[in-house]
Formats: C-alpha cells, sequence, structure tokens
C-alpha cells in the first residue's frame, strides 16, 4: 500500500494536527450539506479549504462567527484571505482544558475595533 497516511486519519483539521499557529490562505468555501463525512452522512457546517493544503477545516460556531466578524457576511469574500489556525485549550462541556482550534487574524491585520474586542485583542471601552 503505498498511502502513507493513517487508517484513522481524516480530511479535516483536527486540533491534534497543530502543533504552532499556521499560517492558511483560504482558497475555497463549502457550503453546509456539499461534502459527506466519512460514514457518509452530509456535514452540516461550512468548511474551508486551503492553499497548499491537503486537509480543509470544518467551522464550528465560533471559528464561525470570528470569520464573520473579520471579513463579513459573504463567503466568497473570504476567498484568498489569510488566516492563522491555532490549537487552544478552553473550559467547555464541563470539562476543563478542552483541546479546540480557533481562528486568529495574522499578527499585524488591521481590523475593526469591535472585532479586535470579540477577539480578546483589545479591551472593550
Amino acid at each position: 500500500m503505498n498511502d502513507r497516511r493513517s487508517p484513522y486519519e481524516g480530511n479535516y483539521i483536527e486540533a491534534l494536527d497543530i502543533s504552532k499557529p499556521v499560517k492558511l490562505i483560504i482558497s475555497e468555501v463549502v457550503n453546509e450539506f456539499q461534502e459527506k463525512s466519512a460514514d457518509g452522512r452530509p456535514i452540516d457546517r461550512i468548511i474551508l479549504k486551503f492553499q497548499k493544503a491537503q486537509k480543509g477545516l470544518i467551522l464550528n460556531k465560533t471559528n464561525y462567527r470570528v470569520m464573520w466578524a473579520m471579513f463579513g457576511k459573504t463567503r466568497t469574500d473570504w476567498i484568498g484571505k489569510e488566516i492563522v489556525v491555532c490549537r487552544r485549550y478552553i473550559n467547555a462541556f464541563g470539562d476543563r482544558n478542552v483541546m479546540c482550534i480557533r481562528i486568529w487574524p495574522p499578527k499585524g491585520t488591521p481590523l475593526p475595533r469591535s472585532v479586535l474586542t470579540k477577539l480578546g485583542l483589545e479591551e472593550p471601552e
């Protein structure tokens, strides 16, 4: 078998795949229900695909809201934009230190104050 991928490896980025923040450029935005999971069920989330990357990223609610705040409602406007994908640990679902993926703007990206506040990068007035 020539395939170097593990039988457990999927087509989408997982938190364990990310050891340090990675800059990615969005090449495609796939709308809900247009792709199927490994078990054949439609994926009911938006998926980002990236230049020079084999895996896409299924957007959770938080990351979708960050994308929307950074780049607007029109998803086609997201294509060509650069983002930073990183692993974070959060308190969620009644557990501490749950591993997750977060999207951030690249360092030095000019963003509206409302976005900076939403990302926790600037204190609200």
